[in-house]
């Protein structure tokens, strides 16, 4: 088993239409340089989202990886209650919500997540 950060990459068709396969190797190639362990990149309709997002409870996912999110979202919301949400556009991230926490703010990184 892999001692590094397991992630999963999300590319959602109804928004991304044709740039999907671009964004599926941008999410791959974030991963490797950050040296996570890609479980795997979905390409998902937005009305089969709430199906995969609801699996992260108990899959050991720590970092979900999209291509962009601009605000939070109920989606957002739910999944980061599991995991970390890191965006390729604008690059950072969107921390994890722990139980005790107040939602935190998107953090912005000029470089990798």
């Amino acid at each position: 088993m892999s001692g590094r950060v397991r992630a999963y990459g999300i590319v959602i068709w109804d928004r991304s239409g044709e740039q999907a396969p671009a964004e599926v190797a941008t999410i791959r190639e974030v991963a490797r340089h950050a040296w996570l362990d890609l479980r795997a990149v979905s390409v998902v309709g937005s009305a089969n989202l709430s199906v995969l997002l609801a699996s992260f409870a108990t899959s050991g996912i720590d970092v979900v990886i999209v291509p962009i999110v601009l605000r939070p979202t109920g989606w957002l919301d739910a999944v980061r209650r599991d995991c970390d949400v890191w965006t390729l556009s604008p690059p950072g991230y969107w921390p994890r919500i722990h139980a005790s926490e107040v939602a935190g703010e998107f953090i912005a990184s000029s470089g990798l997540c």
